[in-house]
């Protein structure tokens, strides 16, 4: 029994110490979601109704006090210190506006903002931009102003440009003019053509070196006529179209064929656009295909051309190169002759005599006996009747050799004899004659960029080789006494960008000028008067150093040309003697080859010097 007492007294109620530890002890039980504690909730009085609606009053009670946003305060006129904490009134900074004017009658609540208005300052001016350029002589930094704009044109300059230069002669036997440039529209070739004081006209009707081109636009086509009507010129007879230099109607390539042929009957369409009539183009290069395929190529686009339109007439012009050439209408004209000879409708086919081309082809035209020859050879072969229009020029190159280069009248290797022969042959009258000499005159400015050097800046050569030797050795003796800071780095001074020095030559439109009135002058010229021969040699004497140049270039490349072919044949009859076939080297060319590689520096030549019109 008092064993059942003592398990009596173990069965009583533990103590408050001993039921938190053993709280403490045991796991917690696991609450499951969605399911809220109600002693905690009972806790958190802002878990409750009514605890959230007392927060809500203190909260209000405490609004009077609560923190302002800097911006807030910014507004109010306020400024908070950050050491105490409080808040003072400072005065409010005027707002800058871009306003002209405000009108404060009108808006009375606006009257703050006008007075900040007028107490704003005035825009300070900029300053004109400069460039850091770093003195070479003592290594400092200075400022250089910027290179001046080029000043635009007053009204009075424009009119004074816009003056002619000579005026036309009216009623001539013979129509003579200038390669004129259409840029801007084809209607500005006719002012530029009154300007010169031309009676005929040459022209790209667009860009001669590019194969894609916008379209002819209807208000350039109707300027056109009307400045024809104006000026009285006939567009059927003075106006000699050139085609493009990238057509060549006598390829064998299919794709390059269609290619060319479109930009062919695209400038033919633009031509009855204008009421022109006559077309001059280049015949083409053989492109190592037989000589027969390519002018058979060359009749037929001709014969597709004619198909196609109605007015036009086309003219093959006659080139530099030599019969056995890969360009076609060079010596001896039978590429001429047989092109005519595959074209159907004969009436709208022609030629344009190209005097450099001719001469430099191997026909003379220098004395009447020998210009009578050429001519006679011409109406031999082809038909004096075919010759539609001719090119106005003097020649660089001596006679036969196969270059296409341009002079001035009288300065070059054919002379003003040859052009008196030419202004005085009655089968040319009524035709346009169009100049293509060259129009660039030296540069004064440029030349003067050149004279003027300054000795005291300058110094001599040997003074600028120790000039240059002293300033490398500082740089390497400060390369290693000083390090430069990253800062330092970015604030170097670049070298300054060197101004674009001024053309070498600019055009003067006053040579074409003088040259229209000097051959008018030619017709019916006694060649013996002392007119005549003070013309005759003053121009000789203008071009004698660029004869003496190409003469000399001409006779090197013929002993070269001739050295080579001394090899060949004495290499063929060693061979020969063997009972062998030898071919020739790489190098070893024939003549044909020669010619055609000078004929194509020509015309490169020829293209660079004349006018483009851009897109």
């Amino acid at each position: 029994m008092a064993h059942d007492r003592e398990d009596s007294s173990d069965l009583s109620p533990p103590p408050a110490d001993v039921d938190a530890q053993l709280q403490q002890s045991s796991p917690p039980k696991k609450r499951k979601r969605g399911v809220k504690d109600t002693a905690e909730k009972l806790s958190n009085p802002k878990r409750t109704k009514q605890g959230q609606e007392q927060a809500e009053d203190n909260k209000t009670a405490k609004s009077p006090r609560t923190k302002k946003s800097k911006k807030e305060l910014r507004s109010a006129g306020e400024e908070k210190d950050t050491t105490t904490g409080k808040t003072t009134e400072v005065k409010a900074k005027p707002k800058r506006t871009r306003k002209s004017q405000l009108k404060t009658e009108d808006n009375p609540g606006k009257a703050q903002e006008a007075e900040t208005e007028e107490t704003h300052k005035p825009k300070r001016k900029r300053r004109p931009k400069v460039e850091k350029t770093l003195n070479t002589e003592d290594g400092d930094i200075k400022d250089t102003p910027p290179t001046p704009k080029r000043k635009r044109k007053t009204a009075e300059e424009k009119a004074a440009e816009a003056m002619p230069l000579a005026s036309r002669t009216t009623n001539h036997l013979y129509n003579i003019g200038a390669h004129v440039s259409a840029a801007g529209g084809v209607h500005n070739a006719i002012t530029n053509a009154v300007h010169i004081g031309a009676n005929a006209l040459a022209l790209f009707l667009k860009s001669q070196r590019k194969w894609a081109n916008p379209a002819l636009k209807p208000e350039h086509s109707n300027l056109f006529r009307s400045a024809c009507t104006t000026h009285q010129y006939d567009a059927g007879k003075h106006a000699l179209p050139h085609g493009s230099y990238l057509v060549n109607l006598a390829h064998s390539d299919p794709a390059r064929k269609a290619q060319a042929y479109e930009s062919f009957l695209d400038d033919l369409q633009r031509c009855e656009a204008l009421g022109i009539r006559l077309y001059n183009f280049h015949p083409g290069n053989t492109a190592n295909a037989p000589r027969a395929d390519a002018i058979a190529n060359l009749a037929a686009h001709i014969n597709a051309a004619h198909a196609a339109t109605t007015t036009v007439t086309l003219l093959l012009e006659t080139m530099a190169t030599s019969s056995t050439s890969n360009t076609l209408g060079g010596q001896g004209f039978t590429d001429l002759r047989d092109t005519i000879a595959l074209v159907q409708d004969k009436s709208r086919i022609g030629v344009c005599l190209d005097t450099c081309h001719v001469f430099a082809a191997g026909h003379d035209l220098r004395t009447p006996e020998a210009f009578a020859t050429t001519m006679q050879e011409f109406d031999r072969v082809v038909g004096a009747g075919y010759i539609k229009a001719l090119h106005l020029n003097d020649s660089k190159a001596p006679l036969a050799s196969h270059r296409d280069l341009h002079a001035n009248i009288g300065t070059g290797f054919l002379g003003l004899k040859a052009f008196h022969n030419v202004m005085n042959h009655k089968a040319f009258e009524g035709l346009p004659m169009v100049l293509e000499t060259p129009t660039d005159v030296p540069n004064p400015k440029a030349q003067g960029s050149e004279v003027v050097k300054s000795e005291e800046a300058e110094g001599s050569s040997e003074d600028k080789k120790a000039a240059k030797g002293a300033e490398v050795k500082a740089v390497k003796t400060d390369d290693l006494d000083h390090k430069e800071s990253p800062k330092e780095e970015g604030k170097k001074a670049t070298k300054p960008k060197a101004a674009k020095p001024p053309p070498k030559t600019i055009e003067d439109l006053n040579m074409w000028a003088r040259e229209i009135k000097l051959l008018e002058s030619l017709v019916s010229m006694d060649v013996n008067s002392s007119e005549f021969l003070r013309l005759e040699a003053e121009l000789a004497e203008k071009g004698k150093v660029s004869r003496a140049k190409h003469l000399e270039q001409f006779e090197r490349k013929a002993a070269e040309a001739e050295k080579k072919g001394q090899r060949a044949t004495e290499k063929l009859r060693k061979a020969k003697k063997r009972g062998e076939m030898v071919e020739l080297r790489e190098g070893e060319f024939s003549d044909s080859e020669e010619e055609e590689e000078e004929a194509n520096e020509s015309e490169e030549e020829e293209k660079r010097e004349s006018p483009e019109l851009p897109a």
